[in-house]
């Protein structure tokens, strides 16, 4: 990860979360303020941008499945974005979580270009883990620096 010149006082372990209502207008919202945390703990712009997309491909997947057939907004589904970055390490990890359902089973082909979204997450970030159980899906997507601290 590639970062312009940190904030001198970012020197340990820096946190952002968020949780909103899993709709399409929320998750834009959720977006812009990562972009945002990210400028502000010196991340560059070329990496910002992947992160995003990375973050922001995960967030369309908790909308658009893990709460099928009901509007997530007005029955309590929600997305929850964890972020964490440790300046010594120059590591980077967000996690997105929901608690909706898993649906087993689903391919891409069944989804079309829709279903490259897992493919695309890992394209972007170091590392990347889906993990589902019935309370819900949680998706880790760390990024690590390739420059000394």
């Amino acid at each position: 990860m590639h970062r312009h010149p940190l904030d001198p006082s970012i020197t340990s372990t820096v946190c952002w979360y968020r949780q909103a209502p899993a709709t399409a207008a929320e998750i834009t919202s959720l977006r812009r303020a990562l972009a945002g945390w990210l400028a502000r703990i010196g991340v560059d712009d070329r990496c910002r941008q992947d992160v995003v997309a990375a973050v922001y491909e995960a967030l369309a997947n908790v909308v658009e499945h893990a709460y099928p057939g009901r509007d997530a907004g007005v029955h309590g589904g929600v997305v929850e974005v964890d972020a964490t970055f440790v300046a010594h390490e120059q590591d980077l990890e967000i996690t997105v979580a929901d608690h909706g359902r898993w649906r087993a089973g689903m391919r891409a082909s069944h989804t079309g270009s829709r279903g490259r979204r897992l493919e695309l997450i890992a394209a972007l970030t170091t590392h990347t883990r889906v993990s589902t159980a019935g309370t819900g899906t949680t998706v880790t997507m760390s990024w690590q620096a390739d420059l000394p601290v």
